[in-house]
């Protein structure tokens, strides 16, 4: 646009020289022409067109002297905006944000800090008490001949057979047979985990001979199967007989026998002798 106006000017400089003959006419003329300020809008974005040779004329002057420097006072475009990502911590959010390079800068320099959730203190696990120690087994002293208690009935070794067996009710199956130890006959009571054998002399009362404890019954000490050898001591003392695979304490006419198989009693018997 400014190379137009220019060639517009002298175009006009052209005709009027050659209208007058006389260079003092001319220069009259000249003088006579008002000032003429020509204004060249600046357009950062204008495009120049093309011009092709047979537009310009050869008497045009050279580029240098009619424009002027093409970096005089051209304005400073400030560079596009620097997307800048933010994060937001309590949604993890990205946000994409346009700031200019200032802004940039500043955001740059200033420390970002991402506050993460806190993590949750783990649960301290409860200190189990501690378990008392079982209080230890005292040693039965022996003052009376051994007995048995079953189904809330005491069974006395030598007791009248018929007056226990009628209290601890009906039996599972009987069993009799002569008797090897007295004239007369053996008579066995069977119950669930418990045997109850009688001798019945002839022309008098039966009595209770022994009991034999296969079950989980236990004594009324609380000795039973299932139990050590070391187990029995601490209950009844180490005053018996061993014989090695049982042990015998014995009282009056009364005796407590224990049976051991692979180190645990297997069998307790009452015996009367």
């Amino acid at each position: 646009m400014k190379k137009n106006y220019l060639i517009y000017l002298i175009f006009a400089v052209s005709i009027l020289f050659a209208s007058c003959g006389k260079k003092d006419q001319t220069e009259t003329t000249l003088k006579n022409v008002p000032e003429t300020t020509v204004t060249v809008a600046k357009t950062p974005t204008a495009t120049v067109p093309a011009t092709s040779a047979t537009e310009v004329s050869a008497s045009e002057p050279p580029a240098s002297e009619t424009e002027p420097s093409q970096s005089a006072e051209l304005p400073t475009e400030e560079p596009p905006p620097t997307p800048v990502i933010e994060a937001t911590s309590d949604a993890f959010e990205v946000q994409v944000v346009f700031k200019t390079t200032a802004q940039a800068t500043q955001t740059s320099q200033a420390t970002q800090e991402v506050t993460t959730a806190p993590t949750p203190a783990p649960t301290p696990t409860p200190t189990p008490e501690p378990t008392p120690a079982p209080e230890p087994v005292k040693q039965v002293v022996r003052n009376a001949p051994y007995s048995f208690a079953f189904k809330g009935v005491s069974i006395a070794l030598g007791a009248n057979a018929d007056d226990v067996t009628s209290r601890l009710g009906e039996p599972n199956s009987v069993f009799e047979a002569a008797s090897c130890a007295v004239v007369g006959l053996d008579k066995n009571f069977y119950y669930s985990g418990v045997e109850v054998y009688a001798a019945y002399p002839d022309g008098a009362d039966g009595y209770i001979s022994s009991i034999i404890i296969t079950g989980s019954a236990k004594t009324p000490e609380g000795a039973g199967n299932g139990m050590t050898r070391e187990q029995i001591e601490a209950i009844y003392g180490s005053d018996y007989a061993d014989m090695g695979a049982s042990i015998s304490y014995t009282y009056g006419n009364t005796e407590l026998q224990f049976i051991f198989e692979g180190g645990s009693v297997a069998q307790t018997a009452y015996y009367l002798q």
